[in-house]
């Protein structure tokens, strides 16, 4: 597993919002995983450390597993099926682990609302992320590229 952290936000020709995971060693890949506008408002409040007036459902549902005494311990996105990634929430009570399945956009904004690490299998890192290297033009190359990618044609990429 490879620890990663939410790099940036995206948006394709049709409107669609992406979030970019990158690597936490500096020059190696990106992932690009599209989301909804909510989980992107969620994950925005996250990072931004915003507290809603009213709790929404990300804030309500860790609200509900600190009241039960359970943490999150990680959040690991697992595998990419048919251009849909899946993701894993690792939740830790007393001495014991529980892995529920989540999407990957609820599971990331629950792991940065709670200060947990987001992980992804090398595997999935590798058949979707993208290669990049540390110069500036290399990164408006690649969100260029990503901008212009359409979610069904996820999988499909071909890096020159």
């Amino acid at each position: 597993m490879k620890e990663v952290f939410v790099s940036g936000f995206g948006q394709d020709e049709k409107g669609d919002i992406i979030i970019i995971l990158s690597e936490k060693t500096p020059g190696k890949k990106v992932l690009p995983i599209w989301i909804g506008d909510y989980e992107a408002q969620a994950i925005a409040r996250g990072l931004q450390k915003i507290t809603p007036p009213r709790p929404l459902t990300h804030e309500l549902l860790l609200s509900i597993l600190s009241g039960l005494n359970y943490v999150i311990d990680k959040v690991v996105i697992t595998d990419l099926k048919d251009n849909t990634f899946y993701a894993v929430i690792w939740l830790k009570k007393d001495n014991n682990i529980y892995h529920i399945d989540a999407r990957p956009s609820d599971a990331i904004a629950l792991s940065i609302m709670a200060g947990a690490p987001i992980y992804v299998n090398e595997d999935v890192l590798e058949r979707g992320g993208i290669n990049i290297e540390s110069s500036e033009k290399n990164a408006q190359d690649i969100k260029k590229y990503l901008l212009s990618m359409k979610p069904e044609d996820f999988g499909k990429m071909e890096l020159k």
